[in-house]
């Protein structure tokens, strides 16, 4: 089995109601990929990596959060997630 992901390139930002915004760069439209439910987070990292010509030596930080139609069952304020290895 497979999940589908979508993966931009930003960062997180308050607004003024200390709800979480996700800014995403201007030039990344962002890329949508199938992973299979087994990857491991190496396996999503080095996609990443690859899809933004990043280096080993450069830090990244996987976030994610409930889509937008979930947030409005429980609030906009629920805070981004980190996830690693």
């Amino acid at each position: 089995m497979v999940r589908s992901i979508r993966i931009w390139l930003g960062e997180w930002k308050k607004n003024g109601n200390q709800e979480w915004d996700f800014i995403t760069e201007p030039e990344d439209y962002g890329y949508g990929l199938l992973i299979s439910k087994t990857a491991t987070f190496d396996m999503l990292d080095e996609i990443i990596r690859r899809r933004y010509s990043l280096s080993h030596r450069t830090p990244v930080v996987v976030t994610y959060r409930l889509p937008s139609w979930m947030l409005n069952l429980v609030g906009g304020s629920n805070n981004p997630c980190n996830s690693g290895a």
